[in-house]
């Protein structure tokens, strides 16, 4: 939970404060090069008394939400920014912020917050287990959004210990199968295969890896 505390240099008034945002939700498309993302919603102070932030509670320990003033007057307004941390985050994240005052129990708005990592590469599964004497090569999919990047580039694995045969190479769509199997069955095995989505100028733009273990 982030939190900030707030001094009001002035009382509020009991009656819940009417308050003005320019929006109460959003939505956002987080691109795979972004470390954060910050989104602001603005308010407006509508009531005749002057009001003061307490505090602002998120439900996700990865969004801080601060305002830019903390008391405001009539008809004045400020914003509230939501910094969300990508971390080792994925896919579809959400988050509320609680806003409160000065003097009130309950919050007086819920801002939510919608984030949407995009992944350049998506590997499935992302790791490949023989044990107890199974065998046969499993198979590996993949795909590249190629909104973010161009293809794949070489893919790197220890040639001794594995053999990876390509199935399907949907190279226009970014899609590729493959069967990955193990060289030898009766010894133990970690490794993994190390993949990555190049640019059109053959720049790494993502690299992902798929580990492999064998437990004779």
């Amino acid at each position: 939970m982030v939190s900030f505390l707030g001094l009001c240099l002035t009382g509020i008034a009991l009656a819940v404060p009417e308050l003005e945002w320019d929006r109460t939700a959003a939505k956002v498309v987080m691109k795979p090069s972004e470390t954060e993302v910050r989104v602001v919603y603005k308010v407006t102070n509508r009531s005749p008394s002057e009001i003061c932030f307490n505090r602002v509670e998120s439900s996700c320990g990865c969004t801080a939400a601060l305002p830019k003033k903390l008391t405001l007057g009539a008809g004045e307004s400020t914003v509230v920014t939501a910094v969300f941390e990508k971390g080792n985050r994925r896919g579809k994240n959400g988050s509320i912020l609680r806003v409160f005052l000065e003097g009130m129990v309950a919050p007086v708005a819920r801002l939510k917050l919608e984030v949407d990592i995009h992944e350049v590469m998506t590997l499935q599964p992302e790791i490949l287990y023989w044990r107890e004497g199974k065998r046969g090569g499993r198979t590996l999919e993949l795909r590249i959004d190629q909104s973010f990047a161009d293809r794949l580039g070489e893919l790197r694995f220890d040639r001794e210990r594995l053999q990876v045969t390509p199935v399907t190479a949907s190279v226009d769509k970014g899609f590729y199968v493959m069967t990955v199997e193990p060289l030898d069955y009766e010894e133990s095995l970690r490794e993994k295969l190390v993949f990555q989505a190049l640019d059109k100028t053959g720049a790494v733009v993502d690299e992902k890896s798929v580990y492999v273990f064998v437990r004779p």
